[in-house]
């Protein structure tokens, strides 16, 4: 077997520990709800981490769908701001009818043993040249025939869970209306993990008609 399927075969292998994901494990909806979509929102991100905390609010507002509008508590206040009364005060006399609110919950590192893993490769001649026409059997069989088997090393590799408490509130009585708790699994970097979970939460939002252009009647 060629170095080619040894290395297509080890990433393989990798990716399924490796792969990165993000899943909503839970939402809550106000069982009361009632009104239109919220137009204009005010995204708080509560992280230390100051860059990833401004990226996140200006990604969160960028995939708000056309009705609603938002704007990044980072661009409302200079530093974060700690007193909830003064942040109502600022909401209130600038229009903001919500507020969208993420944290993140935890950050779990562990370690998983992935055990050796034996997969059937192709040898014979498909290993080179142009893709065959599969739908004449005379030429496709000689093409495929003929399998080895090879076997990875078992390895321990180190697993990333993250999760992210989403909220949002409607103004100006600051009742929680909806609610999410979201997973991401060993994410490739904070900028894939940011953007896969704001995309989640807004296609959630739209689809309970919490944000967009209310439907017609």
């Amino acid at each position: 077997m060629s170095f080619g399927w040894k290395t297509l075969l080890l990433a393989g292998v990798l990716a399924v520990a490796g792969c990165a994901s993000t899943r909503l494990v839970s939402t809550w909806r106000a069982p009361d709800l009632a009104g239109p979509p919220l137009k204009k929102i005010a995204v708080f991100v509560l992280n230390p981490d100051e860059n990833l905390r401004r990226f996140a609010e200006d990604q969160t507002v960028r995939s708000l769908p056309p009705g609603t509008s938002g704007l990044a508590s980072h661009r409302l206040f200079e530093k974060p701001e700690q007193n909830i009364e003064t942040i109502k005060s600022r909401l209130g006399k600038e229009g903001f009818d919500g507020v969208l609110m993420l944290r993140t919950v935890s950050v779990d590192k562990t370690q998983q043993y992935i055990p050796p893993q034996t997969v059937p490769v192709p040898t014979g001649p498909m290993l080179a040249g142009p893709v065959v026409d599969p739908r004449t059997l005379d030429v496709y069989y000689p093409y495929v025939w003929g399998y080895s088997y090879q076997t990875t090393g078992g390895y321990t590799a180190e697993l990333t869970t993250i999760v992210v408490e989403t909220v949002l509130y409607r103004l100006p009585d600051g009742q929680a209306v909806w609610s999410a708790v979201s997973e991401t699994r060993n994410p490739d970097s904070k900028v894939e993990m940011v953007q896969d979970m704001v995309s989640l939460i807004e296609q959630q939002l739209s689809k309970e008609g919490l944000i967009g252009r209310a439907a017609p009647r």
